[in-house]
This record gives C-alpha cells, structure tokens and sequence, in this order.
C-alpha cells in the first residue's frame, strides 16, 4: 500500500485482483460513472487536423487511449505529435514515460521531424521519464507514484506511456493488468488534474489481439497504426477500432511521418481553392471529337493494351491546358523524365504547331519508382507538389505500378479523398492504366471512380494507328460513342 499525491489513496497492487479506492473495491465491468461519460463529452484535440475530424474534435478528454502497432508502424511519433501539438497549439504540458528508449534519442530522433522538445523542456511544456527495464513487477508502486507525482506538480495535461506491453509482461495474468490499468490511468491520472493518456502497446504483425486481449477492453478508445506490405509496396495507415462518444465504425486514416511528426494523407489539405474554371476548349482534332469542352471536377481513366497511345493521348491533354495558360503536375510511375519530356516536345510540335519552350513552364514532370518508397510517402510527396504548383490538371500515368493494392482498404481511401478532391476543388485528373484489348476490366480504385473511361486500342487494319473509344461518362461535355478514331 501507498499513498500518492491524490487526497484519496490507491491500491496497485501486484497480487491485486481488483483495485481499490479508499478501501473499497472498483470492479473494472461494473456499470459505469455518468458523471464520467458527461466530462468524457469534452474534447481534447489531438493537433492532428484529419483525425481530429473523424474524433468528432479530439479525444475525451480525461481520457485514457489505447494506441497499438506492429513494429515501425510509428506509434512513437503519433505519441510525441501528440504531445507537442497539444503544448505548441494549446499550451498543454506533457509527459512522455518511455520503458524502451532514453531521453537523448528520444530528442534527437523528435529533432529530425521538426519537433523540439528540448524548447518546451526548457519552457516548462514537457517532461521526459526514462524507466530501466529492470524488474518492472517490483518497481511498479515507485514507477506509477513517479508519474502522477509529476503530473500534479507540473500540470501536467497529457501523458504518453510507452510502453504499457511492457507493464502487461510483468504483471502476466489479464485480472491484475486490467485492474493496474483501470486504477492508475482510469482514475488516478484523471484525479492527478484531468490528465488524457495514450497508452502504447506493440501489436506483433498477423496477430488478432492487443497484449494479453484484456486492454483494449478497459481504455476509452482504441487507435491501430499498421503497415501493410503487398507485392513489394508498403503503405501505413490508422485504424480506429473505437471512441467513446462517436460512432466511428473502423474508420482508415493512411499516413506519413515526416517534418511535423504524424501526417495524414488527405489531398484536401493540398489545395488552396477553388480553380475557377468549369471547362477547358479542345484545341486539337483529336480531343474536339472526345469533348465538346473539357470538364473540370472530373476523374478520366485512360485505358488500353501496352503501346496504344495511353500516354500519348494524356500527354495531348495535359499540352492543351498549358497552352491555355494553366498549370499541369505530369506523375509518371513507370517512365524517365527525360521520356515523358521528349514525348511533350513531339506532340506540342505536331498537334498544336508549338514549341516547347512555349508550354514548358507550365508542365511540371516528376517520375517515381513507387517501389522506392512508401506509398504514403509517394502520396505526401505528390500532395506538396500540387499544394507548391496549384496545377488545373494532374495526370497520373502508370497506375498499373500500384495495382497490388486495388484490395487495399487503405489505398481506396487515398485514391477516394484524391478524386473528391479533384471534383470538390474543380480540377482535372487523368489516370493511364494497361488494359488487355477491348473492355478494360473494372476494378477497385480509379477504375471503379472515374467519370469517364476512355479506351485505347491498335487499329488492326492500318498498322501504326492508334484508336480511341469512350466507353462511360456521368458528365456532360463528352461524346459519348464507340466510333473509332485516331490520336494526333
């Protein structure tokens, strides 16, 4: 028996079976407090724009957090953005417990993302406890007395325990982890002054539950961070199995870590405005037999067998808005810059009469090898390059890289929040993908999404013509047929 800062005492004991509040027990499933639910209402944002949203504001506050990841998924970065956005935005002090790293590479590593704690250290807005895996079993009593002791004399507003698995090991048997969890973080730090707490916890990869599958059951809400690996690509992305006071069902959130710490991929963080424009003229042949006017807001999937002109025909759309003045972003997923460049050069000259330097200016070319990186970081790249160019068109040509993930639930979440934002912000996205001969097959992602599906195919009966089909529209401006044509 101890007794902390509190004016009430706490139990925490090894062998306790249930915890206890001035001599009386506290059954972890009986009903509970209204009280509780009616301050759990409160919200304590997270300073994570996107998540914050689909918390309806942030997490209860008082709360305690149950934040479980596979091994690198980041679950130490969302813990310190947490932090350090509560204190640079709010003014909140915060207290970070690490069982598995010390403060120096705690700092630096922070350091490298762009967040200085060593600044709120000195500020009296952070707090760093380092805790030696030693016999944590033993020390427990000390270890939870050490930190509500500093949350009550530092103000302490939000804490972060990394890692509560570590805490699970030691005390072995779900009766005691579920009562050390309930006692100390449910009651103890919200009594220590309104303390919200992130409990980290390692969620090894193909397993189905959360330490010993008691945690998840006490906490307040629970937050997923996973890597997912298909075919060679990666992306991560957060899950929200739970939060009390939303209705939340498993809601995806993909992500990147980068200069901030955790971040979102949501494209409609990258656009400043509206575009203004509701239609582009066709200035070539080719493109006035597609569309009476090129429609903004909308999605177009360019479809067709290797070598019938996929990139040539989105390449002569992408010319006909920067002759017009407006900017183009060109991603090739699959092509050299210096390729897609050349390309330009040939069609500026032969369907527009133009040279390059005239239009280059306003066509911004990148290529990626998406198996270079994270997806989610390919998608966070992207977004800053439109947030810098504010381009009218985005063309993305080679999508055919990223089809192991057409049965991501994650990647559909990107590929959705990217055409919603192309039509809410009034632009223009053309997509190339490799289709066998005739009917594209649809699939999951851009095929499913698009606003119009264009065909390319060879034209058997004159070797060298390429022929173009539109075989869907849901927007007006497009000639909707399957005659065959030629592109340039």
């Amino acid at each position: 028996m101890w007794r902390s800062a509190l004016t009430e005492p706490i139990c925490v004991l090894p062998n306790a079976h249930t915890p206890c509040i001035a001599g009386k027990e506290i059954y972890a499933d009986s009903s509970h407090d209204i009280s509780r639910d009616r301050v759990l209402l409160e919200r304590v944002p997270t300073g994570i724009k996107y998540l914050d949203d689909v918390l309806g504001g942030g997490l209860p506050k008082s709360s305690s957090i149950l934040l479980a990841g596979n091994p690198g998924a980041g679950k130490t970065t969302f813990g310190a953005t947490f932090l350090y956005r509560g204190a640079i935005d709010f003014g909140e002090p915060g207290l970070y417990v690490s069982f598995v790293e010390d403060k120096r590479s705690f700092l630096n590593y922070m350091s490298t993302l762009g967040m200085d704690f060593d600044k709120l250290e000195r500020e009296g807005l952070f707090a760093f406890m380092g805790v030696p895996y030693v016999d944590i079993s033993r020390s427990l009593e000390t270890i939870v007395f050490r930190i509500l002791q500093l949350a009550r004399e530092k103000g302490i507003k939000r804490v972060v325990i990394d890692s509560v698995s570590a805490i699970a090991q030691a005390l072995r048997s779900q009766e005691r982890v579920r009562a050390f969890l309930h006692n100390t973080f449910i009651y103890g730090l919200k009594k220590a002054g309104d303390v919200t707490t992130i409990l980290v916890a390692d969620l090894p990869y193909g397993a189905t539950t959360i330490g010993l599958g008691v945690e998840e059951f006490v906490v307040d809400g629970v937050l997923v961070l996973k890597v997912e690996r298909l075919k060679g690509l990666v992306l991560r992305y957060l899950e929200v199995w739970k939060m009390r006071g939303v209705e939340v069902g498993r809601s995806i959130i993909p992500f990147t870590i980068g200069k901030g710490g955790f971040i979102p991929v949501l494209f409609t963080r990258c656009f400043n405005n509206h575009s203004g424009v509701s239609a582009l003229s066709p200035l070539t042949t080719t493109l006035r037999r597609l569309f009476t006017a090129i429609p903004t807001g909308a999605t177009i999937l360019v479809a067709g067998p290797p070598g019938s002109g996929k990139s040539m025909l989105v390449s002569e759309l992408a010319l006909n808005a920067a002759i017009q003045g407006f900017n183009v972003l060109y991603v090739s997923l699959e092509e050299r810059e210096s390729s897609v460049r050349s390309r330009m050069s040939y069609i500026a000259k032969k369907c527009f009469g133009r040279t390059t330097p005239e239009v280059v200016e306003n066509i911004h070319v990148v290529s990626i090898d998406p198996y270079q990186y994270e997806i989610t970081d390919v998608c966070s790249y992207i977004m800053r390059l439109i947030a810098k160019i504010d381009p009218l068109v985005i063309v993305l040509d080679g999508s055919d890289a990223l089809e192991p993930l057409t049965e991501s639930s994650a990647f559909l979440s990107i590929v959705r929040s990217f055409v919603e934002s192309v039509r809410r912000f009034g632009r223009i996205a053309i997509v190339t993908k490799s289709s066998a001969v005739g009917m594209p097959k649809i699939k999951r992602g851009f095929d499913g999404l698009a606003d119009i599906l264009i065909s390319t195919t060879h034209d058997r009966k004159s070797p060298g013509r390429r022929l173009v089909h539109v075989l869907k529209t849901r927007i007006g401006f497009v000639k909707e047929f399957s005659a065959v044509i030629g592109i340039g």
